[in-house]
């Protein structure tokens, strides 16, 4: 191995050393989606420390989101009358952090997320109905702030079911992430993969 190889090689340690301190997404994809059971419920541990951060209830009617843990999610504001906060689909361009848009709210309280009723057909209201959503969550790790996001799928046949089909959040306390957003490549691995090829080529043309 060439000096200069070397040197670019021990100069990426010690920059993925450091890597702690740069922002960067977690996500969680399972194997397969997550239920949430009929006439059951279903806990989410979103950084899998042992502390739950969510519990999705699902009545045979209704699904509800229950904050845990310090955790909240992003609500449309009460309206006049209103019992209950609807959560809201985020569009993927949205930033999740600790200002949210007009007309929503951060609410630590039992949220909706849809309701099916037997009306001479199946008849399904809420936000969570019509194909893939993202529901923005702040939860705590040790104490600190994290933000992210939970892509949930409506059944097939809208029947009163949901998949929890992956998550993602920010690995820095404090960190807005849109809700559409998934993990890129590291700059600072493809910077280390370039300037090894350049090394490689240099060495070949000697």
């Amino acid at each position: 191995m060439s000096a200069t190889a070397f040197t670019i090689i021990a100069l990426g340690v010690g920059l993925l050393i450091a890597q702690p301190a740069i922002a960067a997404i977690i996500h969680v994809s399972p194997a397969l989606p997550l239920r949430i059971p009929f006439d059951s419920s279903l806990d989410i541990d979103l950084n899998g420390d042992g502390v739950l951060d969510l519990n999705f209830s699902n009545n045979s009617q209704d699904i509800f989101g229950h904050p845990l843990n310090g955790t909240r999610i992003i609500a449309h504001e009460l309206l006049p009358m209103q019992v209950g906060h609807r959560a809201v689909d985020l569009a993927p361009e949205v930033w999740i952090g600790s200002s949210v848009p007009a007309g929503y709210v951060w609410s630590n309280a039992i949220t909706h997320l849809a309701s099916c009723i037997n009306a001479g057909g199946l008849v399904c209201l809420g936000t969570f109905t019509e194909g893939l959503g993202y529901l923005g969550v702040e939860f705590q790790i040790a104490g600190a702030t994290h933000y992210g996001r939970i892509a949930i799928l409506p059944g097939e046949d809208f029947a009163i079911r949901m998949d929890i089909v992956e998550w993602a959040y920010e690995s820095l306390p404090n960190t807005p992430i849109r809700a559409g957003q998934i993990p890129e490549t590291s700059a600072l691995l493809l910077l280390l993969a370039a300037l090894l090829f350049w090394s490689a080529r240099r060495s070949r043309n000697r």
